[in-house]
């Protein structure tokens, strides 16, 4: 390579800048070649392989669930799992490269069928020491029944915000324009988990959606604050969307019903609305 990539005259030997560089690109390129061979597979075995696009945090949720079942019903169909934002899973979706998008979408899509899975429960939160909700006030809200906050309590208060192309960052976008608000800081990440440790750790206020509660049991729940404010929603639709000429049809179909026997019924106790 023209570089050295370690140095031998230390003991134990060391690694240069330039070899931690090398190791570093050489991942990367491992980690391309290995999405060239599942789509050369994909095209080589274009009615083996299924292609599902679904959110992190919802993959991880309801995937474990699915797929076992799944899998025993169509033991050499190969599955390939496209865990992006919403935008680049839809984009997937529209080039014909998804046979199933699960989850927050655009309803305006023609010659695709919507299917509606649940409504999805949405809400802020924040570590209680911003005292959104008054702490005189808090034995009367909870996850279940949550705090209308007046706009004025969270003015100047940090954001931890989805990153445009996630589904719920028009929601964070609405809020702040219909509040007028300027938050002093903006943390920006596509991981729902992640922003929701950072909540925990008293860094902003963020939506989260109720599967977000399976996700991160180490986080003291407890120790926050449930809150909506003017101009969200309680809540978003969950959706399957597929095209209808799709030759693989019957997989979209079972996989569908799977994630209706075993997922729906465990979303639900996160997801009710009074």
């Amino acid at each position: 390579l023209g570089t050295k990539l370690f140095d031998r005259t230390k003991t134990p030997v060391v690694i240069t800048p330039a070899g931690q560089y090398y190791v570093q690109k050489m991942k990367q390129v491992a980690l391309a070649e290995q999405v060239i061979r599942e789509e050369l597979r994909t095209m080589s075995h274009p009615m083996r392989t299924f292609v599902v696009g679904i959110g992190q945090v919802r993959g991880n949720y309801w995937l474990p669930m699915v797929l076992p079942a799944f899998c025993r019903k169509y033991p050499d169909v190969h599955i390939q799992l496209m865990q992006a934002t919403e935008d680049i899973i839809y984009s997937g979706l529209q080039q014909q490269k998804v046979d199933l998008v699960v989850g927050a979408y655009p309803t305006a899509a023609e010659n695709l069928v919507i299917e509606e899975l649940m409504f999805e429960k949405v809400f802020l939160a924040a570590s209680r020491t911003f005292e959104i909700i008054p702490p005189a006030l808090r034995g009367q809200y909870s996850f279940q029944h949550l705090y209308q906050a007046p706009p004025e309590r969270l003015r100047d208060i940090p954001f931890i915000a989805a990153s445009p192309g996630n589904g719920i960052y028009p929601i964070y976008e609405e809020i702040v324009r219909s509040n007028h608000l300027r938050p002093r800081r903006i943390i920006s990440t596509n991981n729902m988990v992640t922003g929701a440790k950072l909540t925990a750790a008293g860094l902003g206020i963020q939506i989260l959606a109720g599967v977000i509660f399976h996700q991160v049991p180490d986080v003291d729940w407890s120790q926050m604050d449930y809150f909506i404010v003017r101009g969200m929603p309680e809540q978003r639709r969950c959706l399957a969307i597929y095209h209808p000429e799709n030759a693989k049809l019957a997989l979209v179909k079972d996989f569908l019903a799977i994630v209706r026997e075993r997922v729906l019924p465990e979303c639900q106790v996160f997801n009710k609305l009074e």
